[in-house]
């Protein structure tokens, strides 16, 4: 069985909103080595203060296209203990456990 992201629940102008601001982010961090850099960009922040729509928008691209969110959910979730020690530095791992958590937190259906 395939499991989805309810992102019906999220507003059109919402998800555009989003879409806009990865966009932009990920053209301004694709050259840093920095994680902690990249959620300094003015875009990461106003992503970030999308609330509990941008943890299911996150969800949806870490299972597409794993990229450095991490940061983000710890903010939105105020969860750090979602990623093992032994997976630090794996994004495709990191991603996994986040999504995992998504999972057993119904914001994967």
């Amino acid at each position: 069985m395939t499991t989805s992201i309810s992102l019906e629940r999220i507003s059109p102008t919402t998800k555009r909103r989003f879409e806009v601001l990865a966009k932009r982010w990920k053209s301004q961090a694709e050259l840093m080595s920095s994680s902690r850099k990249m959620a300094e960009i003015p875009e990461y922040g106003e992503i970030i203060a999308l609330g509990d729509d941008a943890i299911r928008l996150i969800l949806d691209e870490l299972r597409r296209e794993p990229h450095f969110w991490f940061i983000a959910l710890e903010r939105l979730t105020k969860r750090d203990d979602i990623v093992p020690t032994e997976h630090k530095g794996d994004i495709d791992a990191m991603a996994k456990d986040w999504v995992r958590w998504g999972e057993r937190e119904g914001f994967i259906l």
